[in-house]
């Protein structure tokens, strides 16, 4: 797989958000594209309990998570659910861990990289002002592409 991938929605949180650029590692060979990260159900899984009248932040073209090189050279796959606390200047003011893939070092790679994002900041419908909430990111690092 090249270029680009669409995650997938994790069980019970709706349809992706759309596609969504990824990482590959950062290797001297070349390497197949290595992650997979989307948003869910156009992010609206949100912890804040937020009105309809939000359009949800998204992540600015060419955001991505690295997949740690030595990670996919071990073949270590897994999903990370992340929270991140998008603030009205569009940065990740806060993130966490809402569900482990199992391996440490993935939730550690993935909660770095949604702390280094930049989002298009959350707005009210009514006027287009700057909302500070929380969203759903699954991370996805798998070394098989996803079948859309």
């Amino acid at each position: 797989m090249k270029g680009r991938a669409a995650g997938k929605a994790l069980p019970g949180q709706g349809e992706p958000g759309g596609r969504f650029e990824v990482g590959r590692p950062q290797a001297g060979r070349r390497a197949l594209l290595a992650g997979a990260c989307a948003l869910l159900a156009a992010l609206a899984a949100f912890g804040c309990g937020e009105d309809d009248a939000l359009e949800q932040p998204m992540p600015l073209a060419g955001e991505r998570v690295e997949y740690p090189v030595e990670l996919w050279d071990q073949d270590v796959e897994g999903t990370v659910l992340i929270r991140v606390l998008v603030g009205v200047e569009g940065r990740a003011d806060s993130v966490e861990v809402a569900r482990s893939s199992g391996h440490e070092a993935l939730d550690s790679a993935a909660a770095s990289g949604a702390r280094a994002m930049n989002f298009e900041p959350a707005r009210r419908s009514a006027d287009g002002a700057a909302q500070r909430v929380w969203i759903s990111l699954p991370v996805m690092f798998s070394k098989t592409p996803p079948s859309d």
